[in-house]
């Protein structure tokens, strides 16, 4: 019994993993060089990190966010 809980804790785990792997097209290859600034407005990038406002984001060469964070 033991054996078979510990394969489902690494499935779950495994599942979890597999479901944040990025889309493609979430970041540019080409980064804009920008000034954010330091203003907290969190959002939740493409990538499934959260960055400090919009312009940080976009600034990291992201395609798409949502507000809120990850």
């Amino acid at each position: 019994m033991r054996q078979k809980a510990g394969v489902l804790v690494l499935g779950v785990v495994l599942s979890a993993c597999a479901a944040q792997t990025i889309p493609e097209g979430c970041i540019e290859d080409a980064k804009p060089l920008v000034a954010c600034a330091n203003i907290w407005v969190p959002v939740c990038g493409c990538d499934h990190v959260t960055y400090m406002n919009e312009c940080m984001a976009w600034a990291n060469g992201l395609t798409s966010w949502r507000r809120g964070g990850c």
